[in-house]
């Protein structure tokens, strides 16, 4: 009568005559889920779930004991020794399918959620390797303002720290900009709203944060970072926000010696023309001072 109502259900049955034999099959065949009478020659039905539960071949099968027994005792020991369902004599076939899609439902499930979690796994591995290997410092915070728990080595190093999450995000981009700066405070504006803006319009929005900060590190040296602002979405809705921080300082110096090594070229330069066109005031009394010295 069991076989047939599972059979009737679509399902694939194998059959043993005892406990031990069922343990065998089992191990041998592996099937989805396994359905134990309690009373069996040579292995109860709670100890055949029990064997079971010490392979790890078989250890998350879902299991069903099928027993006479009504007692709140046998429905414990069932329960302990990990059957997942309790199905009394006689039982209904309709209640017996039901358990048994669910039971096998709620299996494929945890497979499933196995699955993505391996992925996951693998995935912020790649990620904190990918992280690592950027010059650029790359951290997440939420609406609360909190940095999230992956950041690139680089960031640790950008912000002497290697406890980003332990700050704010607004204490690691405003924390040394001078004040009265406006782009601290456009920055700092732009901080408290953009999780309140509809994820559709965050590329509209980003544009209106500064692309470039300067902060004054604790040894009075300055510190320009270029900002690239990244949403972070999930089902269409702005869960985080990834900042992604390039050290720009030694660039920028560069270029604010360049810009003094040109303007002194210029100078000179104009000096030079202003000597070529014989108009120079200092010219003629530097002539006349060292014919001056010569002669006397």
């Amino acid at each position: 009568l069991l076989a047939d109502c599972l059979r009737e259900g679509g399902y694939r049955v194998a059959f043993a005559q005892d406990g031990q034999a069922g343990l065998e099959r089992a191990l041998e065949l592996r099937p989805e889920l396994v359905i134990t009478d309690w009373m069996m020659p040579r292995m109860t039905g709670p100890d055949l779930i029990a064997r079971l539960r010490e392979s790890p071949l078989m250890d998350a099968t879902p299991t069903i004991l099928l027993t006479a027994r009504s007692d709140a005792e046998s429905k414990v020991l069932g329960t302990e020794v990990g059957a997942d369902a309790y199905l009394g004599k006689p039982f209904n076939e309709q209640e017996l399918l039901a358990l048994v899609r669910n039971l096998l439902g709620l299996k494929r499930n945890e497979r499933e959620v196995q699955a993505l979690n391996s992925q996951l796994s693998v995935s912020i591995a790649e990620l904190r390797t990918l992280f690592d290997g950027m010059r650029q410092g790359v951290f997440s915070f939420d609406h609360e303002g909190r940095v999230g728990g992956h950041w690139s080595a680089a960031a640790a190093e950008i912000f002497d720290t290697d406890k980003l999450d332990e700050r704010s995000v607004e204490d690691l981009l405003l924390q040394g900009m001078d004040e009265g700066d406006l782009e601290k405070d456009v920055l700092a504006r732009w901080l408290q709203m953009v999780f309140e803006v509809p994820s559709e319009d965050f590329d509209e929005f980003r544009t209106l944060a500064p692309e470039e900060i300067v902060q004054r590190r604790d040894d009075g040296k300055l510190r320009h970072l270029q900002l690239e602002l990244r949403p972070i979405t999930e089902r269409g809705s702005l869960k985080q926000v990834m900042c992604l921080a390039s050290d720009v300082s030694e660039q920028r110096r560069a270029e604010a010696e360049a810009e003094s090594r040109q303007q002194s070229n210029q100078t000179q330069i104009a000096l030079l023309r202003q000597i070529s066109d014989g108009g120079a005031g200092l010219v003629r009394p530097f002539r006349v001072t060292v014919a001056y010295t010569w002669f006397r």
